[in-house]
């Protein structure tokens, strides 16, 4: 899969506004360091990764 510099920057926003919408809605002092690592930490260093192996992303700051 190819990232792009648009698409890591849409991806993180995601992550962003999920984690905001757990913290608004109380849940996220429920999630246990599984469900926290498979649902926030796993999918940004999975983008951390393709970038640095410099899998799809152009040079420069995200």
């Amino acid at each position: 899969m190819e990232l792009t510099k648009e698409k890591a920057k849409k991806n993180l926003s995601k992550l962003i506004a999920k984690f905001e919408k757990e913290l608004a809605a109380g849940r996220i002092k429920d999630y246990l360091e599984e469900a926290t690592k498979i649902s926030f930490i796993q999918p940004l260093l999975e983008d951390v990764l393709r970038a640095s192996n410099g899998v799809g992303l152009e040079s420069g700051n995200l």
